[in-house]
Formats: C-alpha cells, structure tokens, sequence
C-alpha cells in the first residue's frame, strides 16, 4: 500500500516549522509505504528556500501563490495551516487535518491492516 502525504506550510508559520520534524519522520521511517509532498504558502521564494534549507526539507518541495493558491485552497478546504492530508492508494482523503498525530495514528492504522 502506497499513500500519500501533502503537507500545507509557510516558512512563516510556527507551527508549521514544529510539524516539519514530525513530516520528516514519516518520511523515513516509511520510504515505501509513504511518499510525502509539501507544499509551501510563501509567496517570496527566497523566504521558501531558506526555509527548506534550514529544516532539511529533502523530499518533493512545491510552492502555491498567488491565485493557484485559491483554487488548491478550495479544492483540499484549505483554511489554516500546517494542513496536512493523507491520501490511500486509490486517491481518497484518509485524514485532513491540522495534527501531526492525526496523520500519525491514521496512517499507524492503515499500514497495519
């Protein structure tokens, strides 16, 4: 089972900045279970870049602005971040959430079966 997870941020965003390491855990604790995108709110690209510098963002990195963020926002229901989604196998929403451990126990549950 592969699934998918989509982590809504900004470099700006403290909490976002405290749920990194926690994304970054998946990350490697599930190589093959779990491929992680994160997906930025900034809108200066510098600010994005040093961001991902400093919290040693290593897997797929996207940046939304401007009004691409609009239509991603309406379509995940997108209203305050860190906002992360899990997805199954077959692109369905397991969890959207604002909790790091949301995802955990979800995505917990799901491998086990």
């Amino acid at each position: 089972m592969e699934l998918l997870l989509i982590d809504f941020w900004a470099s700006w965003c403290g909490p976002c900045r405290k749920a990194i390491p926690h994304v970054r855990e998946l990350y490697r604790k599930y190589p093959k279970e779990l491929q992680v995108f994160s997906v930025s709110l900034d809108e200066k690209p510098e600010e994005w870049k040093k961001a991902m510098a400093e919290e040693k963002m290593e897997w797929m990195q996207l940046r939304c602005a401007g009004e691409m963020l609009r239509d991603v926002a309406m379509g995940y229901r997108l209203s305050s971040i860190p906002y992360l989604v899990l997805l199954n196998s077959e692109g369905k929403v397991m969890c959207a959430t604002n909790s790091v451990d949301d995802v955990i126990n979800q995505l917990e549950s799901a491998l086990k079966n």
